[in-house]
C-alpha cells in the first residue's frame, strides 16, 4: 500500500475542491437524493479517505467518460489509502475489477447464465414461486417487502432458478453476502470482521470441492461450463475461476432484493402512483425503472486514474481512486425534471446509469428488470389494500460499501 505521506507529497491537490462528506455513512445512504441532484450539476471534487484524497465524479458527462475511457480510467484496483472497504473479494480477480481484454474474456464465461432464452425460463419459474409466496402472505395479512419478499426472492432466483445450487449450500453464500456489510466500517489498518473471514473460508472450500466434483462427475449446468473452461488451457486461471463463481453466487443478491423492496416502499409512500399503476397496469415497467432510478441499489462504482491528468477541471494523479456516483445522473434535473419526485409517468425516459455503461454495464440488467416486473406487479394486482404498516416509516440501510438497501419494509395487505 502506498503511504499517505507519499501521496500528499506528490499530489499537491487543491484543498478548496475537498468536500467533507462520507458516502458510506448511514445518514448519506439513507438520504443521498439532494446530494445526487446537486452533484450532477457540479464539477468533480475530492473527498478524503485514509488521510488521502480521492476523486468524485457525478455529472452525467463525467460519469459517461469515466465508464467508457479505459485508457485513463481503469477498473483494476491500485494501492491507495482508503481502499480497505473495497477488499471484500479477498484479492480475487473478479470481472468487475478487470479491464478489456481480460474483462471481455471473463464476462463471456458468464453470458450463458443470462441469455434471453434462459431468462424467459426463469420468469416462468419465478411467477409460480411468487404466487406461492403471496399465498402465505395473504394468510398472515402482512409481509416485509425486504426481509420476507425481496431477499427470499433473490436467493431463490439466483440459487434455484439461475445457478442450480443445492439448497444446503445456500446459507454459505448468504452469510458471505450479509457479512459484506461489515466492510462499510473498515478503516486504515483494520482487519476484516471474523464473521466475514469465516464465511469466506467456508465458501471457498465449497467452491473448491464443487470444482473437484465437476472433474470427477461432469455435468452440463451453467456453472459446470465455467469450471470446464478452467481445464482448457489459457481460457481462465484458478483464481479467475473462483472469482467468477463468487461473483455469480454473491453479487446479484442486493440488486434484486433492493429493487423489489425500494419500489414497493415508494409505491406505498405515494398512493397516487400506486393507484395509477392499478388503473394502468401497462405502466409496470415504467414503475420498475422509476424504482431503480429513484433508489439505485448500487449507487457508486470505483475506477483508478492510469495517468496524471486533468479531468473536467479536477487534477487526477496516477492510481488515484475515482468514485463514480452512478446514481447521481438519474437525479439530473435536465434529464429528469423534478428528480426528487417518484413518478411512474415520466416522459422521455433516458438511460438509467445505475446499471453502469459500456462494456461494464450490469450483465444482469435484463434479468433484474424482468424480475422487478413480476415481483412488483403480482402484489399490486392481488392486494387491493397494500399499504405501509406505519405510514411514516423510513427504513435503515443495509448492504456492502457500494450498496444501499432498506433493512425492512413492513406492509399490510388486509
Amino acid at each position: 500500500m502506498i503511504q499517505t505521506a507519499e501521496i500528499l507529497t506528490r499530489t499537491d491537490f487543491d484543498g478548496a475542491r475537498l468536500v467533507d462528506v462520507d458516502i458510506f455513512a448511514q445518514d448519506f445512504k439513507r438520504r443521498p437524493y439532494a446530494h445526487f441532484s446537486r452533484w450532477t450539476t457540479e464539477a468533480p471534487f475530492y473527498v478524503e479517505a485514509g488521510g488521502a484524497p480521492q476523486a468524485v465524479v457525478a455529472r452525467h458527462s463525467a460519469v459517461m467518460r469515466a465508464f467508457s475511457d479505459h485508457e485513463y480510467f481503469s477498473s483494476r484496483k491500485r494501492p491507495w489509502p482508503g481502499m480497505e472497504k473495497y477488499a471484500y473479494f479477498q484479492g480475487l480477480p473478479v470481472v468487475a475489477d478487470s479491464d478489456p481484454p481480460d474483462h471481455t474474456r471473463l464476462r463471456r464465461l458468464m453470458t450463458p447464465a443470462f441469455t434471453p432464452r434462459r431468462i424467459s425460463a426463469i420468469e416462468d419459474g419465478l411467477a409460480l414461486h411468487v404466487d406461492a409466496m403471496l399465498d402465505r402472505f395473504e394468510t398472515a395479512g402482512r409481509f416485509d417487502a425486504a426481509i420476507d419478499y425481496g431477499r427470499e426472492l433473490a436467493a431463490h432466483i439466483l440459487f434455484a432458478l439461475l445457478l442450480d445450487l443445492p439448497q444446503e449450500a445456500w446459507p454459505i453464500f448468504l452469510r458471505i453476502a450479509h457479512a459484506m456489510s461489515t466492510y462499510n466500517d473498515l478503516s486504515a489498518g483494520d482487519s476484516p470482521a471474523a464473521a466475514f473471514i469465516d464465511a469466506w473460508a467456508e465458501g471457498r472450500a465449497y467452491c473448491e470441492a464443487m470444482i473437484d466434483e465437476q472433474r470427477r462427475r461432469p455435468s452440463d449446468s451453467v456453472v459446470a461450463g465455467i469450471i470446464d473452461a478452467h481445464n482448457e488451457e489459457g481460457r481462465i486461471t484458478t483464481d479467475e475461476l473462483l472469482a467468477t463463481l463468487f461473483t455469480l453466487y454473491i453479487a446479484g443478491h442486493g440488486g434484486i432484493a433492493n429493487t423489489v423492496a425500494w419500489t414497493l416502499l415508494r409505491l406505498c409512500q405515494n398512493p397516487d402512483q400506486l393507484d395509477l399503476l392499478r388503473r394502468e397496469p401497462e405502466r409496470i415497467m415504467a414503475a420498475v425503472d422509476e424504482g431503480i432510478r429513484h433508489d439505485p441499489s448500487g449507487y457508486h462504482v470505483l475506477r483508478f486514474a492510469t495517468h496524471d491528468f486533468e479531468f473536467e477541471g479536477l487534477r487526477l494523479w496516477r492510481d488515484m481512486p475515482v468514485l463514480i456516483i452512478s446514481g447521481a445522473p438519474n437525479y439530473d434535473p435536465a434529464r429528469y425534471p423534478d428528480p426528487l419526485r417518484f413518478d411512474i409517468a415520466r416522459e422521455g425516459r433516458r438511460d438509467i446509469t445505475a446499471f453502469g455503461y459500456g462494456v461494464h454495464h450490469c450483465i444482469g440488467m435484463l434479468l433484474s428488470r424482468r424480475i422487478g416486473r413480476i415481483a412488483i406487479e403480482a402484489p399490486v394486482r392481488r392486494f387491493a389494500r397494500l399499504r405501509l404498516a406505519d405510514p411514516g416509516f423510513e427504513p435503515g440501510i443495509v448492504g456492502g460499501p457500494k450498496e444501499r438497501g432498506p433493512d425492512s419494509v413492513p406492509l399490510l395487505i388486509g
